[in-house]
């Protein structure tokens, strides 16, 4: 969650400054006029991004007092003080006594972007598990990547040892010591998931494809796609023009990376499948909905179209893209414990859980790499499961994501429960909205719920 706190007796004159700080960056504000106890709230926010004050709010003195504070407890916590005195601390910014609203927003805004971007180094694993069934399957391919194996070396601390050079192909008495000693994952570095992921996409899509019922593929994409339930959601042929426009300059701008065209190629060459067909419909009723608020625009059109296709790039398994909450997860962890299997569990990898888990995280860190994807949208596809780390499933609803962020999330849940119906109708669908206003209660969520609630009439 995004905190802040200000410290000031009278902060009357930047009213407007907290009313964009909460609705544009989604800030908790917490304001208090004592230093002593501002210092007892500060102990027990781990998470406070800021603080802001000034010296004609508070005094020198009492500056001095937050200084020594954080400096005794060791907190790097970012302070603004509007006004002039003298600071002992790096984090700490002096900033005019008569900086504007505008300017105030400004450096407090950078701020925050440079704590994202801190926050998501800091939580990036160093490497990435790939199901060690999945190797088996593919045991006389030779892998372009290493692979490793992990070892537990204390509570939180792990070795990894690489097993595998790249260009050479596992020997089966080393595969059938793994399976022995029932390891579950092997691991290649995050740098190198790319080329694994490209490899993977173009050796497993003619697997894919000749594994699908023709028959059941026909009902699927005719009963999904149909005009019935594209009617029935808002979206017009002007709306699916627009998708496909976008999809267009998104295919033209990730043309040269071989990554990110592969797998929207796989996508669209399986459009029978869930994967498409539920990241078609989110770009199509997200781009409907952005409509409704009035900083709708083309780039952010654009964004969510990358958002809606690449949000599960991370996940090569089309049954695990099913998975949309810890239920799920903890679901098929108990069928695996009730089998004590460490092998396939009921149809999904043995290491599932952890794929899940971390996929969000791993999705985030593969669009932020590539230049020609839009800033800001491997935010989106890190937080869209609600987690601000990008690990795991959040249903708390946290104000501090991204505003879109928040819209993808509840747009998402309307596209899957429309995937789940046997007869799409007016009634049906309006009884899901009815069921989203009621789950979503906070901020910018009520907003995309009424925005949502808007096309549907």
């Amino acid at each position: 969650m995004r905190q802040i706190i200000i410290i000031d007796k009278v902060f009357d004159s930047y009213q407007d400054l907290k009313t964009k700080l909460e609705e544009i960056l989604t800030i908790e504000i917490t304001e208090i006029s004592d230093v002593t106890k501002a210092q007892a709230l500060i102990s027990i926010l781990p998470e406070l991004d800021c603080i802001v004050t000034s010296t004609a709010g508070i005094g020198e003195k009492n500056i001095t007092m937050l200084e020594n504070y954080l400096v005794e407890e060791n907190l790097l916590t970012p302070v603004f003080i509007l006004g002039n005195t003298i600071v002992q601390r790096k984090e700490t910014k002096l900033l005019s006594a008569s900086i504007s609203s505008e300017e105030l927003f400004s450096q407090i805004k950078d701020q925050f972007l440079k704590n994202d971007s801190k926050k998501l180094k800091e939580n990036i694993p160093l490497f990435i598990p790939i199901d060690f069934q999945y190797v088996l399957l593919h045991k006389d391919h030779s892998f372009p990547v290493d692979f490793y194996i992990r070892i537990k070396r204390g509570e939180e601390e792990y070795q990894y040892l690489k097993r595998l050079h790249a260009g050479d192909k596992f020997n089966q008495e080393e595969l059938d010591r793994f399976a022995k000693h029932q390891i579950t994952s092997l691991y290649v570095q995050r740098n190198d998931y790319m080329i694994f992921l490209k490899d993977s996409i173009q050796r497993n899509h003619t697997e894919t494809i000749s594994n699908i019922d023709e028959r059941q593929v026909k009902k699927a994409f005719d009963y999904f796609l149909s005009r019935e339930i594209l009617s029935l959601t808002g979206v017009d042929e002007e709306t699916e023009n627009q998708v496909k426009e976008n999809i267009q300059h998104m295919e033209k701008a990730i043309n040269e990376n071989a990554s990110l065209i592969h797998y929207l190629n796989h996508l669209k060459k399986d459009q029978n499948g869930f994967a498409f067909v539920h990241s078609m419909l989110v770009a199509l009723i997200l781009n409907k909905v952005v409509g409704k608020f009035e900083w709708e625009s083309q780039m952010i059109r654009e964004k969510i179209c990358y958002a809606a296709f690449f949000h599960d790039i991370a996940l090569l398994d089309d049954k695990l893209s099913r998975i949309h909450s810890e239920e799920e997860l903890s679901q098929i962890e108990a069928i695996g414990n009730k089998l004590n299997s460490s092998k396939i569990i009921d149809g999904y990898p043995s290491n599932a859980i952890e794929m899940v888990n971390h996929h969000a995280l791993n999705s985030a860190f593969i669009l932020e790499k590539i230049e020609s994807v839009p800033a800001g949208v491997s935010q989106i596809v890190k937080e869209h499961h609600g987690a601000k780390n990008g690990m795991g499933f959040n249903t708390a609803q946290s104000i501090s994501l991204h505003p879109l962020s928040m819209l993808f999330m509840v747009v998402e849940d309307f596209v899957l429960a429309l995937l789940k119906l046997e007869k799409p109708t007016k009634e049906v669908t309006a009884a899901i909205i009815q069921e989203l206003q009621i789950k979503y209660v906070k901020s910018n969520y009520k907003k995309a719920v009424e925005a949502l609630a808007l096309i549907m009439r």
